[in-house]
Parts: structure tokens; sequence; C-alpha cells
């Protein structure tokens, strides 16, 4: 079995977190599902799963760290993907698309079918490298949270996310929580959190200013463990400790649970480009789409 594959169906069934459910998203025998994932565990030389009968699949520690370098195996194939098939339209109008994190590659995906004559580059990097390249006319157009604007920027805030709390399994209220950032049915104080270690970006990050503003708005001093570079990092750092992340709406990590914050801190995310770059009849075009996709983010947001 090809290492693809085999990447394709451990990252199916960890998702479904159900061989049944993965072998049907895949279009293949339960039991020929079974027998690729047994397998690949015995190449690696242990187990990667923990199957308790009808209870939800649990990922091991071995399982958990496969899982976080098959995940980023995935995005960078499915990049190059992306960036092979804009090379065959040369003939195309050309821009450079900037993000910052995942909200920028979730609103490309849904602008790409609508500009079938562009030929987009993608570049990610940090927002203040972001804003240097918008400056400096390396970069069309650029996609991200906003701590402060640049009056020489016009920009469309299409996405207005709020702060969680994420926890791993140790956690005492792991069972408050939910698979998906945002979608907890109930909220809790950070003030709740007081015995609790921090995982958090750094210092330099924009969702890290958002952070330490939800901490200021709660009067709250959290002990911090950790400061890692990306909300993904911090997430893959907790499964095994009685840790807290703070992440955006949104987010879904394997044995990872998201609890709702009283203390409702929004992370507003930006669509923006130079004032005098607005002349381009495509950006023009991506504008007035995702105005169009998303006409009122403020009545979207809780």
């Amino acid at each position: 079995m090809n290492q693809i594959k085999q990447i394709d169906y451990f990252l199916a069934v960890v998702r479904a977190r159900s061989f049944t459910k993965a072998a049907e998203t895949l279009y293949v025998s339960q039991s020929s599902l079974s027998q690729y994932i047994s397998s690949l565990e015995q190449q690696i030389g242990m187990p990667l799963l923990l199957r308790a009968g009808n209870k939800p699949l649990q990922l091991t520690e071995a399982g958990q760290i496969y899982y976080t370098a098959a995940a980023q195996m995935e995005g960078i194939r499915n990049n190059a993907a992306m960036q092979i098939q804009l090379l065959k339209t040369q003939s195309r109008t050309k821009i450079s698309w900037g993000h910052a994190g995942k909200q920028g590659l979730y609103l490309l995906g849904l602008l790409l079918p609508l500009f079938q004559d562009l030929q987009i580059n993608v570049i990610q990097s940090p927002v203040g490298d972001l804003e240097e390249m918008l400056l400096s006319g390396t970069l069309d157009i650029a996609c991200s949270a906003i701590v402060d604007m640049n009056p020489a920027f016009s920009y469309y805030m299409w996405e207005n996310d709020y702060l969680n709390a994420a926890v791993s399994p140790d956690h005492p209220f792991f069972h408050l929580g939910s698979e998906r950032a945002g979608d907890s049915p109930e909220a809790i104080s950070l003030q709740s959190f007081s015995d609790s270690s921090f995982v958090l970006q750094r210092g330099d990050t924009t969702i890290r200013k958002e952070i330490d503003r939800l901490f200021a708005t709660a009067a709250f001093i959290p002990h911090i463990k950790m400061e890692v570079k990306s909300t993904f990092h911090a997430l893959s750092v907790l499964s095994g400790n009685k840790q807290v992340a703070i992440v955006p709406d949104g987010y879904t990590f394997p044995n990872i649970r998201f609890i709702r914050l009283i203390e409702r801190q929004n992370y507003p995310v930006y669509v923006y480009c130079r004032k005098d770059a607005m002349q381009n009849t495509a950006l023009q075009q991506i504008f007035s789409e995702v105005k169009r996709l998303f006409p009122d983010p403020e009545e979207r947001s809780r």
C-alpha cells in the first residue's frame, strides 16, 4: 500500500472516529480499511488507535504524533496541488494572495471556483510581513485578523470569531466542551481556569494580542506554561497535559474539546489591500464576491 493512501486512510479514520463511517467516506469495505490501519501500525511498531468496543476511537500517544505529522503532510500536498493547478494556466490574470491562518485558506477555497480566469499565487506569512509586502507591492491582497488598521489599506471584515478555551482529556472541564470551537452548549468564565496553566501563541502574533485583551477584560492573570508559534502548535502539545489553550471559533483537533467563554472577546478577520490597488479589476471583483458571500458578519456572530 502506498504511503499517500496510508496517510489518507489514517486521517479519515481519526476524523470520523469510526472505521464504519470512514469506510463509507472512502468507498472501501470496513474490513479492508481495518487491515490497512493494522498494517500501518505494524510498520510503525506501535498501536496508533485505541479500540474500545462501541466507544469512539481514541489516539494513542504514538497516534497523536503520527496524526500531527500526517495532517501537516496532507496540507503540504494539498497546497502543492493547488499551486501546480494554478501554474497550468499561465495566461490568466495573476494576483498574489496572502494569509496568516486557516481563515484565509478557507475563504480562498470559496473564491477559487468563482475566478476561473485568475492565476493566484498563495503566500502564508505573519500579519506584519503581509502588511509590509502589501506596502511594497509584492502582495496584492491579504486575509488575516487585524489589531491595528493601517490608513493606507481598504478593509472588509468578512468573519467575526470569538475566542474559546481548549482542553485535553486530562483536564477536569473536558466533559463541558464540544468537538468544534464555538459549539459548546454552555459557557464558563476564565476565572474557572485559575488552577490551570496555559499554552499560548507567541507574543508577536496577532491572535496573542487578542488573547491578551481577553485576559485584560476578564482581569485574569494566566499562568503561562509555554509559548508556541501558532494555534496548531498550541493544540498539538495539549494532549496528555492538564493545560489550556485559547483558540478562535471553527477549530477542531483530535482528543481536544473546546469550551465557550463568558468573556466574549471577538476575533475579527479581514480581507484587505492597498487603497490605490483597488483600481485593479480583479481585486474589485474579489471584494465584491466576499461581500456577496458574507454580507453582514456582525449578524453571524453570537
